[in-house]
């Protein structure tokens, strides 16, 4: 399981390497390039706690360990920004 901040034993988003990947892919599009990091924190934020964008994109599959986001469910949370 992925959360923000990796409470109870869960994987922290913030420290991973992928957030400076999705943080550089919403400022690549012309129409976020001013989103500031607080704006594409807090729609991580959202994202994971709709555990992993279920609600806004493709269900994941149930033989996916949690801890593991794909380039699917990375991508997907980055379409889901809408540009904050």
């Amino acid at each position: 399981m992925v959360t923000w901040r990796g409470i109870n034993g869960k994987v922290s988003f913030e420290k991973l390497h992928i957030k400076a990947v999705v943080i550089d892919a919403v400022r690549r599009n012309p129409v976020c390039s001013a989103a500031t990091d607080a704006d594409i924190a807090q729609a991580i934020k959202r994202w994971l706690g709709k555990e992993g964008g279920k609600n806004a994109c493709q269900q994941p599959t149930r033989n996916q360990p949690m801890n593991e986001l794909t380039f699917n469910q990375i991508n997907n949370l980055i379409n889901t920004m809408k540009c904050i």
